[in-house]
């Protein structure tokens, strides 16, 4: 039974990657003959998981239809964690988002603000409950399946996410993510990377953290904590970092940036950084979002000159770093986007389709 969802998802997948796309495109796209395109565009119908309106006539040939998400079809729960505030979201498969809350934490310790949030999430969600099979989590912090290990660069404050589910269906299912590598995720498949094979994204806040981006999938290491790019060990070494290391690259940067004169110098040892990640990781573009626009901005001249002194010599004709097209949007965005990978597997739309 399952078998019958694998091509269906391959088609809701490209509501959210190729906005607008027609019937006839996802087809050729996805090489499905017309006798099967029938029953799968039909199954999908039936089960409120897609709809089709006439397209716009566009030349000679068979008229075909856009391809949307169904008002009532499956939506995804969206918490995005930022270091100082919160928001609650909605998405629908084509990975459109509608804010229902947001605020600021009271108490900015984990420990604390999880069972306040999880009792706001669910009554905010409630509307939708039969509707949300998977909430996903963006979290200012290295995080390790479902458990938060340190938020927004202050002292390691482990804390289980998994009671943010209270209040929410048995059926519901988390997913947990770092803001930085839900940004990269986004990037590389609707952003400012999309198309490239190998992209490296750098998310610039209270730290700097990021994740390399395979063919439209983020490496995220053996326990799913990769991207700590701002704990390498390219600042001073007699300094000591919140996480426990000496020497971190995020220490570096933003204690400079905090100083009313430091501007120069944080430019020169973010591009510096910028320049050894290139050398190790040899990505085909670098996306940067957070303040680091700003930063690159503000002294281009300084950013340059680091970039420059931390590239190998026979790197320093690649394209420089892109700006993230995403904005602050990049977390959420990528937050979407891997649960519609969930939301669209096989298993996930057995189980709606048997509601």
């Amino acid at each position: 039974m399952l078998r019958r969802w694998e091509v269906g998802g391959e088609v809701l997948r490209l509501l959210h990657t190729a906005p607008g796309v027609t019937r006839s495109l996802a087809v050729e796209q996805l090489g499905i003959s017309s006798a099967s395109a029938s029953d799968l565009f039909d199954r999908l119908r039936q089960y409120d998981l897609l709809t089709e309106t006439p397209a716009p006539a566009t030349g000679p040939g068979r008229p075909t239809t856009l391809l949307a998400a169904a008002p009532q079809g499956p939506l995804i729960g969206v918490l995005d964690l930022a270091g100082s505030t919160w928001q609650i979201l909605v998405a629908d498969l084509a990975g459109e988002v509608t804010l229902l809350e947001q605020g600021t934490y009271a108490d900015a310790t984990p420990a604390r603000f999880i069972p306040h949030l999880a009792r706001r999430l669910g009554k905010a969600l409630s509307p939708y409950a039969d509707r949300v099979p998977v909430v996903s989590v963006a979290v200012a912090g290295t995080v390790t399946g479902d458990r938060l290990l340190q938020f927004a660069g202050e002292q390691p404050q482990p804390a289980d996410l998994a009671p943010l589910l209270r209040g929410l269906p048995p059926h519901a299912s988390l997913l947990v993510g770092n803001d930085a590598t839900l940004g990269g995720l986004a990037e590389a498949r609707t952003g400012a990377a999309r198309g490239a094979s190998s992209c490296l994204h750098l998310l610039l806040t209270g730290g700097i953290g990021g994740v390399m981006v395979l063919d439209g999938a983020p490496v995220l290491g053996a326990t799913g904590a990769a991207g700590e790019f701002g704990h390498l060990p390219f600042g001073d070494p007699a300094q000591q970092c919140p996480c426990g290391a000496f020497g971190c690259w995020s220490r570096q940067v933003v204690v400079a940036m905090l100083d009313p004169g430091g501007e120069a110098t944080a430019a020169h040892a973010f591009g510096r950084g910028v320049g050894a990640l290139v050398n190790a990781l040899d990505p085909q573009v670098v996306t940067v979002g957070g303040l680091a626009p700003g930063l690159m901005a503000a002294d281009a001249t300084s950013f340059e000159r680091g970039y420059q002194d931390g590239l190998m010599a026979f790197r320093r004709s690649d394209p420089p770093p892109v700006l993230a097209a995403l904005h602050q949007d990049g977390p959420v965005a990528g937050a979407v986007s891997r649960a519609i990978d969930e939301l669209t597997t096989p298993a996930v739309l057995e189980q709606w389709a048997a509601r």
